[in-house]
């Protein structure tokens, strides 16, 4: 009789093994996780690989980049989770550790929110651009196209900057960015339309607790000055002068001061008036607004409601939008057979540029926008890169 084989136990369950380690699921809640971790996984491989073969991309497909590591995060911690109740024996053991999950699950979703929100400034503070982003949808209908594009937002650091003296991981000094900060603007002037000679103002910054208190160094001059900034950003002051006697001219403003004020005699008298308006202060790339940064865009064919990008359209230009800048509106025409051209309207505030799509030419490479956003941005740097350095040395010192 010809011997037996033994079973392989390659497969067999074994029963001392944590189920997130085991070949087998121990439960359906493990197995449902297992598999949308694979599933997942999958549908990431599968949508790169036609967005580099094809060039047809999900268009939002940078905006949920984050989710590809933070997905996986997610659903392993869950594994473990459960691999560790089906190792406690006790209620009040799986208690405190579903309490531990809860917060640190929290956290977590925490962290992926803010890391979601800040994004672009993470990728420019990696390489001087975000990647791009759909804004909004345009469509073109004539006798001859109907074609659905989508607008595509990148943000870029500022042309203009000053070096630092903190110095980088690379050791360089590190670049400060002009920023915008919404402040109140002080001016002063004669009392009910007295003469007088003003020089100079004062800026503060909006949220600060401040207070601003004047001085008569004598009789004939008043100055004001910042006595409290809890921020310490306040810049100015104020010097009023009189003549000697006083003289009359056209009456103030209709606008109400902030403040009068008159000298121990009664001869002279000012007031202070207060707008609203900003002052610039230099920050590093991480302390930026989306406001504060330049904006390029640009605009491809696409499908399925606007739900895919059809990348492999010949595509050429950007319109670009300076720091504070704003694009309110697109002008979309035929500029030839199969050439389109956008370009921001004229009522849009420091744009310029204008976006070419060849409907009859392929793209020579659909691999993505930001690497040619990139490599723009790169060229527009490397002209004027040493001029600037001096400019922020000098401005530095």
């Amino acid at each position: 009789m010809p011997p037996v084989k033994a079973k392989s136990n390659l497969f067999k369950k074994d029963e001392n093994v944590l189920p997130f380690f085991s070949i087998h699921p121990r439960t359906k809640i493990g197995a449902i996780l297992r598999i949308a971790l694979t599933a997942f996984m999958l549908l990431c491989a599968i949508a790169t690989f036609v967005a580099g073969r094809t060039g047809y991309t999900i268009s939002k497909y940078w905006d949920y980049q984050p989710l590809v590591y933070i997905v996986p995060i997610v659903l392993i911690f869950a594994l473990i989770v459960l691999a560790l109740f089906k190792r406690l024996k006790t209620p009040i053991q799986k208690i405190i550790v579903g309490v531990l999950s809860a917060m640190i699950m929290m956290f977590i979703i925490s962290l992926a929110s803010s890391v979601m929100s800040l994004w672009p400034l993470l990728t420019i503070q990696q390489s001087g651009s975000s990647a791009p982003s759909p804004t909004g949808k345009l469509n073109l209908k004539t006798d001859d196209y109907s074609e659905q594009l989508v607008m595509l937002r990148m943000f870029s650091v500022p042309d203009e900057y000053k070096l630092s003296d903190t110095v980088t991981e690379n050791g360089e000094p590190q670049k400060l960015y002009p920023y915008r900060t919404d402040c109140y603007t002080y001016t002063a002037k004669g009392a009910e339309g007295e003469k007088a000679e003003v020089t100079g103002s004062i800026s503060v910054d909006k949220t600060s607790t401040f207070k601003i208190e004047p001085e008569w160094v004598n009789e004939n001059t008043l100055r004001y000055y910042i006595a409290q900034d809890s921020l310490g950003t306040g810049t100015g002051e104020i010097t009023v002068i009189f003549p000697d006697k006083a003289e009359f001219g056209e009456a103030n403003p209709a606008e109400k001061p902030v403040s009068s004020q008159t000298n121990a005699s009664g001869t002279h008298s000012a007031s202070l008036f207060r707008e609203e308006g900003y002052f610039t202060t230099y920050q590093p790339v991480y302390n930026m607004s989306k406001d504060s940064l330049k904006k390029l865009y640009t605009c491809y064919l696409s499908t399925f409601f606007g739900f895919i990008l059809k990348m492999n359209t010949r595509v050429e230009g950007f319109i670009e939008i300076a720091p504070y800048g704003e694009l309110k509106d697109i002008q979309l025409s035929v500029v030839s057979e199969g050439v389109l051209r956008v370009a921001p309207a004229e009522n849009c505030v420091d744009a310029s540029g204008e976006i070419l799509i060849y409907l009859n030419e392929k793209a020579t490479d659909a691999s993505g926008t930001a690497d040619s956003a990139k490599a723009s941005d790169d060229a527009k740097d490397t002209d004027i890169t040493d001029n600037k350095d001096q400019t922020g040395q000098e401005e530095t010192k």
